[in-house]
């Protein structure tokens, strides 16, 4: 919808929420924003790749990173079926280049989990130095990188990721998201 509609109000919406999120903090603006949720099906997936086309659009070098290595389902809604991705590169089987793939509809790079990746303890490898220096290659390379990763009240993955991150987005679905879940996973945060 963002490519085929870049003057709609979701398409804007989201470039005012690019600007909100890189003017959060004037003196050092965030290149690394973790993207989550307090459930889910709150549209943290769809948010993700949305935002990170349209940054790519305006000519941003941006990457998203799939970090949900429970429910990955970045590289299919954008068409792929990934041999390599996050898991490999954390455990030193790929290289951050060798697992990227790119948008094609658009100038976006897209880190993925790949189809056969099964990771024993997500929040071990996700809170691993491993992937902090892959965070800290990501933010040299791109000027946005955001990391999608799975719900909070759901699993841990994101209390020990977005420790790596500079700063975190929470999705929260209108009207649909209760606002107990919303405050608590905030609170968690």
């Amino acid at each position: 919808f963002v490519l085929a509609k870049p003057l709609s109000a979701y398409s804007e919406a989201l470039r005012s929420l690019r600007s909100a999120l890189l003017l959060s903090n004037v003196d050092t603006p965030p290149r690394v924003i973790g993207v989550t949720s307090s459930m889910p099906s709150e549209g943290k997936t769809t948010l993700a790749p949305s935002l990170g086309r349209a940054s790519a659009q305006s000519g941003i070098p941006t990457l998203v990173i799939d970090a949900d290595l429970r429910r990955s389902s970045v590289a299919a809604a954008l068409g792929h079926e990934p041999e390599i991705g996050l898991v490999e590169c954390l455990t030193g089987q790929a290289k951050l280049d060798e697992a990227i793939l790119h948008d094609e509809a658009s100038a976006l790079s897209i880190l993925p989990v790949s189809v056969d990746s099964v990771a024993a303890n997500p929040p071990d490898l996700l809170g691993s130095e491993s992937m902090r220096a892959l965070l800290d290659e990501a933010r040299n390379k791109y000027g946005l990188v955001l990391v999608d990763s799975a719900p909070v009240l759901a699993v841990s993955d994101m209390r020990v990721l977005g420790q790596a991150c500079d700063t975190l987005l929470f999705v929260a679905q209108w009207e649909r998201t209760p606002r107990g879940a919303a405050l608590e996973a905030v609170g968690i945060l």
